[in-house]
């Protein structure tokens, strides 16, 4: 599991400050303030 929090955290450095749109449409700008919260979802 630490691998996938490893590649969580990853992502989250980019994505955080950008609007993402996810394959399921999802835009996570809006969360970035909730990513240490937020369940990933992709």
């Amino acid at each position: 599991m630490s691998e996938i929090r490893n590649n969580e955290a990853s992502l989250i450095g980019r994505l955080v400050g950008d609007p993402v749109r996810t394959a399921s449409g999802r835009v996570y700008f809006k969360l970035a303030a909730s990513w240490t919260q937020a369940p990933f979802r992709c």
